[in-house]
């Protein structure tokens, strides 16, 4: 019975990511016949058609946000909230390809601030630096719009094989290096580390890693244990370079608007302890995006995950003490 169910459960993920790529190939034959408000509307009427319509999906998702945010008393405010973050969850493919066609024009009209901060860390260091990203806004082209500014930067990608869509991640990535959305790509895998070392070690160099995946190391977000990509602690300890938040959000005024924001260098306690050390350098790294998302939790696309990331991080902590 088990071996059926998973056998199933193949083939319907094999659906899935073959849906999802036509998804994708569609979006980018539409680009080139409607213009980008057109596009963009109809991605959020079949966002708004799979919220209502999907089984549980919106109230899981305010349940989360009233249970993660409590200073949010008004109903009202947090389906909004909802209703927001889960178009976000597919506008980051229209964002691609639209950047594709307007990139130049988005990267004019960029509002950036605190831009000073990373041209003062990148000469501070003379070597690269950490961008501590989020899954908010304009995120799949964050790095596109800065290589504009003149900014290259490289994202660590979760390595397709690993995921539920190897197809449409790989055609995704793909893509972003046709149209020169980032500076290649460092794929997880055995290899990720030294190749994010040998990065780091190039003056002007910025490795983009997004701080918001679930994983297994357990951190706080949002009041609760949550079960979180690791990483990134290792590659700060043994580079020594420092880590900057970093996001890029949709702005008010059209479709093709947007604001890069990044902040002052993660503060975090080394003390010669690796493993604590790692933890604090991971915690100090979410608690920086922690602030990006009660600033703008109606730009997060990761609302209907981190019930799961709870849950997660109450079996490895059961798990943890049965072993004792």
């Amino acid at each position: 019975m088990k071996k059926a169910r998973k056998k199933m459960l193949k083939q319907l993920l094999k659906i899935i990511d073959i849906a999802f790529l036509g998804y994708f190939y569609l979006v980018r034959f539409l680009s080139f016949i409607l213009p980008p408000r057109v596009l963009y509307a109809i991605y959020t009427g079949f966002s708004f058609v799979l919220y209502h319509v999907v089984p549980g999906t919106g109230k899981r998702c305010r349940r989360t946000i009233a249970e993660a945010l409590p200073e949010i008393e008004d109903p009202e405010r947090i389906k909004y909230i909802a209703r927001r973050a889960y178009d976000e969850l597919y506008k980051g493919m229209v964002d691609l390809v639209v950047f594709a066609r307007y990139g130049e024009r988005i990267a004019r009209d960029l509002e950036i601030e605190g831009l000073d901060i990373v041209e003062r860390e990148l000469a501070r260091v003379g070597s690269g630096v950490i961008c501590i990203a989020g899954h908010f806004g304009g995120w799949a082209i964050g790095t596109g719009v800065m290589s504009y500014h003149g900014y290259l930067s490289t994202p660590i990608v979760v390595d397709p094989d690993t995921t539920p869509t190897p197809r449409l991640v790989r055609a995704v990535v793909n893509y972003g290096q046709k149209i020169k959305a980032a500076d290649g790509a460092i794929f997880t895998g055995d290899d990720a580390t030294r190749k994010t070392l040998e990065l780091l070690k190039q003056p002007k160099k910025i490795l983009v890693i997004t701080v918001d995946v679930m994983g297994s190391t357990i951190l706080d977000l949002l009041g609760k244990p949550a079960a979180i990509a690791s990483g990134m602690g290792h590659f700060v300890i043994d580079s020594g370079v420092p880590m900057i938040p970093g996001f890029v959000l949709r702005k008010k005024g059209g479709p093709l608007k947007f604001q890069a924001i990044f902040r002052e260098k993660v503060s975090y306690q080394i003390t010669g302890d690796r493993d604590k050390d790692i933890h604090a350098i991971q915690q100090a790294a979410l608690d920086a995006a922690e602030k990006q998302i009660r600033l703008t939790p109606e730009q997060w696309t990761q609302w209907g995950a981190v019930e799961r990331w709870w849950k997660r991080a109450e079996k490895l902590q059961k798990r943890s003490k049965g072993t004792r």
